[in-house]
């Protein structure tokens, strides 16, 4: 049997996949019980009968027939949106990067400069190389710390209007 003594605060599950027990995580896929559908994990409860830590499945229906307010439907729509943005832009971000240190490391290792202005321009191609990639790692650190702010700003305006079980899988 899953679970475990509810004293201890967590709890197991047996994984869908025929894998064994495994740890219950929200979000995680799991067979439901009640009518033996797998669905996520959105919390977990102590079950009377065993006192034993189970997971709570999210059912093909929402509790209650409640499927949330359009605007709810909407605020998440936009986050999910706002963060598939983000991460394209921290992607591409990236790619720039990592282009720049290839052509750096290109020029280092094809460099044999024979007089004083080859050393010179090699010199000046790798400071301006370094420069870039220096401003380029800059705005990706500002741009993380941006969204993080945004992501506690947003899970602070969602735990006041959104059911406690979609802001965990929200912010998690």
């Amino acid at each position: 049997s899953s679970g475990i003594n509810a004293e201890y605060g967590a709890g197991t599950m047996e994984d869908p996949g025929g894998a064994g027990p495994v740890p219950i995580s929200l979000g995680a896929p799991a067979l439901d019980p009640s009518n033996n559908q797998v669905g996520p994990v959105c919390g977990a409860r102590k079950a009377p009968d065993s006192g034993l830590v189970v997971p709570v499945v999210m059912g093909d229906k929402p509790l209650d027939g409640n499927k949330g307010s359009p605007i709810q439907v909407s605020m998440l729509e936009e986050e999910i949106l706002a963060r598939g943005m983000y991460w394209r832009r921290q992607r591409s971000r990236e790619q720039d990067v990592i282009g720049t240190l290839l052509k750096l490391n290109s020029i280092i290792l094809d460099a044999l400069p024979e007089t004083p202005e080859e050393l010179s321009e090699l010199e000046r191609d790798v400071t301006e190389l370094l420069t870039s990639i220096t401003r380029d790692t800059d705005i990706i650190t500002d741009s993380l710390h941006k969204e993080t702010k945004r992501r506690g700003d947003v899970g602070a305006m969602f735990a006041q209007q959104l059911p406690p079980v979609a802001v965990a899988m929200v912010t998690e």
